[in-house]
């Protein structure tokens, strides 16, 4: 493979539906995540058990691909439907949720209670 198809094929996207925190059906409103870096994992790594969610916050805008959202008919920045995911607590807790859920990670095996 190509190393430029690899870069452009190569991060895993996530839809979320969220339309039932605006008053409609779920699916009418969505925001399209891409999978975070090495180097984003890293920095929000190294904020684990500080303020991961404030690491988040400032990524959120990054990942964010497309989004259902619109100004005066024109797709809104990532950075818009970022701040509205923002001001909203559930919805914030609820796309970080189905995120993370959706990403493709190896399953690890607990090491605590000796399982």
């Amino acid at each position: 493979m190509e190393l430029k198809a690899a870069r452009e094929t190569g991060l895993f996207s996530c839809r979320v539906e969220i339309g039932e925190f605006f008053a409609v059906e779920k699916h009418q409103e969505w925001v399209l995540l891409r999978e975070a870096t090495a180097g984003e994992l890293s920095q929000m790594a190294a904020n684990e058990g500080k303020d991961a969610s404030s690491a988040f916050m400032k990524l959120l805008p990054t990942l964010i691909k497309e989004s259902s959202f619109t100004v005066e008919g024109k797709p809104a920045t990532p950075g818009e439907v970022a701040d509205i995911i923002m001001a909203k607590g559930t919805l914030y807790s609820y796309v970080i949720t189905e995120w993370q859920a959706a990403l493709p990670l190896p399953q690890r095996k607990s090491t605590k209670s000796g399982k």
